[in-house]
């Protein structure tokens, strides 16, 4: 009687030390949220979670009631949507800089600086399934058909099928890849730190396009309706065809020392903020400027828009809400520390990530409204 008792004393201290396995059932992994329609400021902060640890540039990930978010010293949480506690937890040991990619029931976890390029963790049986060596992997995976591709710190570009490597592709040893890829017009899109811009053939790697723009592409790129926004170091931002790589258009900010942060876009704007502050908003079709917003600090992280809003983060612990039309400040709301990762929205709120070890979740206040 005394050793079960110990062992239920035991089982009882691990919950409540918050050792939760990270599983999610079938249920909640085919009915992924989508982003939310209505949202209109202001909001109200519902919920505040403790990580533990700072985040790299990519906004969490959510799955059913799940928010997946990786940390920087090698710890993936699971937070409830609803009562922003911990859901389920798995410690890879090593930094996580880049978001875990969900596909199905398999969650691939790329590792920066660790021992691993990749693990493929089971969520539904709660277990890794396999375990890839590999150089660091520090930007986010692109889901392709039945697989994903990778970028190495080395500019290795690889496709995954499982263990197996259906195609590699060396983009060269005098460059390196800081900006997710992205799919469009059924391309792989890659760009680097050099300001080349290429386009890869999912089906076996070959190059079907390049495009030097002439400025290092350090944040991630955005697409809709087969273009591409991609942002830069030196005040410029391009639209370019995915199916071509033809330059559209491009817009550029008076100091040529400006970062522009990875855009938000959608069939008729395109905005994105600036270490000098600015927020600006783009005509998707021309590059016309639609409006500009200044804020007293820098803007690292892309923004969340939809209909109503467009929500910016800042280095001054701040999120905004700007009207999309004419980009006035609606509602301000400010946080424990800096906003370095990208803003994220589902259904009926946001996501936001704070430093330095700090996750969010907004709704809209519908008591002020």
């Amino acid at each position: 009687m005394r050793a079960e008792a110990y062992i239920a004393a035991s089982l009882l201290l691990l919950v409540a030390g918050g050792c939760v396995v990270l599983k999610i059932d079938d249920i909640e992994l085919l009915s992924q949220r989508r982003g939310p329609a209505t949202l209109i400021p202001p909001l109200r902060v519902e919920w505040t979670y403790n990580a533990g640890a700072g985040f790299g540039g990519d906004g969490p990930v959510v799955v059913g009631d799940h928010i997946l978010v990786a940390t920087r010293n090698g710890d993936l949480h699971a937070i409830s949507v609803q009562s922003g506690q911990r859901a389920g937890f798995k410690s890879f040991g090593d930094a996580l800089e880049a978001a875990p990619l969900v596909a199905g029931k398999m969650l691939y976890v790329p590792v920066d600086m660790g021992r691993r390029a990749i693990y493929a963790y089971n969520l539904e049986r709660s277990a890794v399934t396999w375990r890839w060596q590999g150089e660091p992997i520090s930007v986010g995976l692109l889901p392709v058909e039945t697989g994903f591709v990778s970028v190495d710190v080395r500019s290795v570009v690889r496709r995954h099928e499982g263990l197996s490597i259906a195609w590699t592709q060396q983009l060269g040893d005098d460059r390196f890849v800081h900006a997710r890829p992205l799919s469009a017009a059924g391309l792989v899109i890659v760009a680097d730190d050099l300001g080349t811009v290429r386009a890869l053939s999912p089906n076996d790697g070959s190059i079907r396009w390049t495009t030097a723009l002439g400025a290092p592409v350090y944040n991630g790129m955005a697409e809709h309706a087969d273009r591409i926004y991609v942002s830069t170091t030196r005040g410029k931002h391009f639209a370019l065809e995915a199916a071509t790589g033809s330059v559209l258009w491009d817009y550029a900010l008076s100091d040529t020392t400006v970062r522009i942060a990875t855009a938000a876009a959608d069939s008729s704007t395109v905005v994105f903020g600036a270490t000098d502050g600015t927020v600006t908003a783009l005509d998707a079709l021309t590059g016309a400027v639609d409006w500009h917003w200044v804020a007293p600090d820098a803007i690292v992280a892309a923004p969340y828009m939809n209909q109503s809003a467009v929500y910016v983060g800042s280095m001054g612990s701040m999120v905004y809400a700007l009207d999309r039309k004419t980009g006035s400040e609606l509602w301000q709301e400010q946080l424990r520390g800096r906003i370095k990762s990208n803003i994220v929205g589902y259904d009926d709120f946001l996501v936001v990530l704070s430093g330095p070890r700090y996750v969010y979740l907004l709704k809209a206040d519908e008591a002020a409204q």
